[in-house]
């Protein structure tokens, strides 16, 4: 019997590829269906090593940010994809979309869209109109040229079927079913606060530093992340002199991450409406804390509010205040019956929500 030809696929992310856990769970189990697969992305002077089961590219980008920088990663990405043997292109997100498009359509090969986010709907563009008009204007030429849409919740996915009249599948960013978490004993003489993803407006953290201020002296903070206002973030901390009672880890990779994050007693997903890509959002820290074992606080937004009353894994932040919220996380830690239910709901609901299930709708697309 002949040996079945390995296909090869290439997936594109304007990232550095390092922290991307989505990518890394979609990469390797492409791998394990065996896939050819490699992983394209960008170069930053701060990028470290890769060591992984499949092949890994990243590209030198002579701009870091803005309009340049996305020309030319598409100028640079096309060019690449164009002279690169493959059967299938993934863009993720529509900052890839251009190049991975035109060069499916030349080479006449299968084409992916993932979208993590609404694109025209982040913070970052949401304020800046011409930004937003110019993205938008690609969103509206290459999404409809398109039939193998994925993005992260089902909220974004109505959003994009009601525009466009397309299908969109939804695959979220979930852990492994067998991520191996250490699990610590929680701390009595500490409640433990935790923050993990990126230091960026709208995630609400100032109002978790301000929220320090109103709680007793065995609440802690912990900040688990990089972002364009760490630097602001801190010299918040040390202006209300909160150094000793908040700590910033900076950004950490998976594997510690497994350490740190089972310690905590309660985890934050604190965004703000600043655009209907918060208002939707469905963070990968949710996951993260539900198969942690740390029950969740987060906003009354459609997706996140979903999980915790669906599964009762956590709690809806009533008070957009600083003091209104050290109210709610007080009361929290106080009535201890509800949150060992709260805990007990995370272990029995993590073996529900698992990447295997996921990918399953990934692979349904991949292969249609």
């Amino acid at each position: 019997m002949p040996k079945q030809v390995q296909k090869k696929v290439i997936l594109c992310i304007s990232n550095d590829i390092h922290t991307d856990q989505r990518l890394h769970k979609v990469c390797t189990s492409l791998t394990r269906l065996n896939y050819n697969v490699e992983l394209l992305g960008r170069k930053l002077p701060s990028s470290k090593l890769l060591d992984r089961n499949y092949t890994c590219k990243r590209l030198s980008i002579l701009f870091n940010k803005g309009a340049l920088f996305y020309a030319f990663l598409n100028v640079q990405f096309f060019i690449y994809l164009l002279f690169k043997s493959t059967d299938i292109i993934v863009a993720n997100d529509l900052d890839t979309l251009p190049a991975c498009h035109l060069v499916a359509k030349i080479k006449g090969k299968k084409l992916i869209v993932d979208l993590h986010e609404l694109f025209t709907e982040v913070p970052e563009v949401v304020n800046r109109k011409r930004v937003q008009k110019f993205w938008a204007g690609i969103e509206e030429y290459f999404l409809p040229k398109n039939k193998r849409i994925i993005t992260v919740c089902k909220s974004i996915a109505d959003y994009y079927e009601d525009k466009y009249d397309k299908a969109v599948a939804v695959v979220r960013n979930i852990p492994l079913e067998k991520v191996l978490y250490q699990t610590p004993e929680k701390s009595e003489d500490q409640f433990i606060i935790l923050y993990q993803g990126a230091i960026n407006i709208g995630r609400g953290i100032e109002t978790m530093v301000d929220m320090m201020s109103y709680l007793p002296e065995q609440y802690s903070l912990w900040i688990i992340g990089s972002g364009d206002i760490s630097t602001d973030i801190q010299h918040q901390i040390s202006s209300r002199k909160l150094d000793k009672r908040i700590k910033m880890f900076g950004r950490k990779d998976p594997s510690e991450l497994k350490k740190i994050t089972p310690q905590a007693h309660l985890g934050l997903s604190l965004e703000e409406n600043l655009g209907l890509n918060y208002y939707f959002a469905l963070p990968n820290k949710l996951f993260d804390y539900l198969h942690a074992d740390v029950p969740m606080l987060v906003s009354p937004f459609p997706e996140m509010s979903a999980i915790v009353n669906q599964y009762n894994v956590g709690y809806i932040r009533q008070s957009s205040s600083a003091k209104g919220l050290a109210l709610e996380i007080e009361s929290i830690a106080k009535n201890k019956d509800l949150y060992k239910q709260k805990i007990e709901a995370c272990k029995q609901t993590k073996t529900e929500l698992t990447w295997e299930n996921e990918f399953e709708v990934y692979k349904t697309v991949l292969e249609s």
